[in-house]
């Protein structure tokens, strides 16, 4: 029997999988369900974008008198982020979930769209945690259970 080596990168890294890849289960030789698996893990390893979806741009707020995105805390409202989706990308009836920083956004703050997602964040003041300066604020978006790669953003004080 022959039997290819795993091209997914995350099922080659598993320890003994020269001794292991061999050692399909029996039923596999009907259903191929070992190569459905690794196919999916390597389609997560590439990320594919006809898949997953991608933030492909965020747009931070300009606020009156600010430059940067985190200079709103000093006008105390809060602020729009604004995702523009790539890949498989979203649609208006999207679940979305979104945590900036320390901060987990409630649904009512984020208005999904045709590739677009607006994210309300509140003002920094109002966060449980406030980032320092120098911190990096991570940004996770999740679409319809689908977690995007994670975006960061310097805190600049």
């Amino acid at each position: 029997m022959s039997v290819s080596a795993p091209t997914s990168a995350a099922v080659a890294a598993v320890p003994d999988v020269g001794d292991k890849w061999h050692r399909k289960r029996v039923m596999s030789k009907l259903d191929d369900r070992d190569s459905v698996l690794e196919e999916g893990i390597q389609l997560v390893e590439e990320w594919d974008a006809a898949v997953y979806p991608f933030i492909s741009n965020l747009t931070p707020p300009e606020a009156p008198g600010a430059t940067k995105y985190n200079d709103v805390a000093a006008t105390g409202s809060d602020f729009d982020l604004v995702f523009a989706i790539g890949g498989a990308g979203c649609t208006a009836s999207s679940t979305v979930t979104c945590t900036v920083g320390s901060e987990s956004i409630g649904s009512g703050s984020i208005t999904p769209g045709t590739n677009t997602i607006t994210v309300t964040v509140p003002d920094m003041a109002d966060w449980t945690t406030s980032p320092a300066a120098n911190d990096i604020v991570s940004i996770y978006l999740r679409i319809d259970n689908v977690l995007c790669p994670v975006v960061s953003l310097p805190v600049c004080v």
